[in-house]
């Protein structure tokens, strides 16, 4: 036995006479390391009802009623009656110490008259009445606790959709989601205090304020289904694609997602580290390339632009004196 109190977890044990300490070990909680974990509180009740209601209880009792005179009911009613006429109080002693074994030959001879008595068998009784309460009281209990009349072995003569299996689950994941609300909260502290417990702390870490348990869908939606509904959130809110939410929402394990979002990092660096070196590339090689392999095109001459004179020009154009010379008269 285990005994926690606001300073020590104390683990008993005994030896026959008595409870004596075994182990103590003290811990800075100032609490006892306990948290409850209650279904369906209320302001009412805050430690919440128990499952096994007194309706469950009745109810099982009952069935256990009924499964015993189905036994008894095997044994007893289940072999034929034989009905005899025209017997006498001899030939009737004799019967009662017939040996009813299996495979123990039986006859009955004539009478003084020379007529044999009659024998009438009496059909065997039906354990069909039973098997029917059986199912009542399944359904009842199917009721009583929210769970599928299918878990409980009852099975139907048609079988039934998908449509109708998910509705005959659909009060039994409204207090599943109810349950996981409620003890969100418990179990975050029960996280905080096995780290205090392990390294002798009076307040748990930082990082440890905000841990959280992550909840699975109770419904357990098909994948289809699932991608379904998250391409149409996406489509509303872009910015969804980028969140790490998405993938738990798919269905993918903590692991899963660490390995996916190392990918997607691996792969975005690639990329920068391209666009580095595209921007490092001299702008003299990089204008000379050309986009049909990169061959450099041959420079092209440009036409003299000065404009040549024609020979009769040059007939008619007097020449121009040099200074210092003298001219003829």
């Amino acid at each position: 036995m285990t005994l926690y109190t606001p300073d020590e977890i104390v683990h008993l044990a005994t030896a026959g006479a008595g409870w004596y300490p075994e182990a103590v070990i003290g811990h800075r909680l100032g609490r006892p390391p306990m948290e409850a974990l209650p279904h369906e509180p209320t302001l009412d009740r805050p430690m919440g009802r128990s499952r096994i209601s007194r309706d469950v209880m009745s109810i099982t009792q009952r069935a256990m009623r009924t499964v015993l005179r189905d036994d008894l009911a095997c044994e007893l009613f289940t072999g034929p009656g034989m009905l005899l006429r025209g017997v006498d109080q001899e030939v009737f002693a004799q019967l009662k110490e017939w040996s009813w074994r299996l495979g123990a030959v039986k006859g009955l001879s004539r009478d003084e008259d020379g007529e044999l008595p009659e024998v009438d068998w009496i059909p065997q009784q039906s354990a069909q009445p039973l098997v029917d309460q059986l199912r009542e009281l399944a359904c009842e209990f199917a009721g009583a606790t929210s769970l599928p009349l299918s878990s409980l072995g009852i099975v139907q003569d048609n079988p039934s959709s998908a449509e109708a299996i998910a509705a005959s689950r659909e009060d039994l994941c409204i207090k599943a989601e109810r349950a996981m609300r409620a003890w969100s909260g418990p179990l975050a502290r029960v996280y905080q205090d096995a780290v205090m417990l392990r390294d002798g702390l009076a307040e748990p870490p930082e990082e440890l304020r905000h841990a959280r348990t992550r909840w699975g869908d109770p419904s357990r939606p098909s994948i289809v289904s699932r991608s379904d509904a998250v391409t149409k959130q996406i489509s509303a809110i872009g910015w969804l694609a980028e969140s790490p939410v998405v993938l738990e929402k798919l269905g993918y394990s903590q692991d899963e997602i660490d390995r996916l979002m190392a990918d997607k990092k691996r792969a975005e660096a690639g990329t920068t580290l391209d666009r580095l070196a595209a921007l490092t590339q001299p702008q003299g090689q990089a204008a000379q390339e050309q986009p049909d392999g990169g061959v450099p095109a041959p420079p092209t001459s440009k036409p003299d632009s000065t404009p040549s004179a024609s020979p009769s020009a040059l007939e008619s154009t007097p020449p121009t004196p040099q200074p210092g010379s003298a001219s003829q008269g």
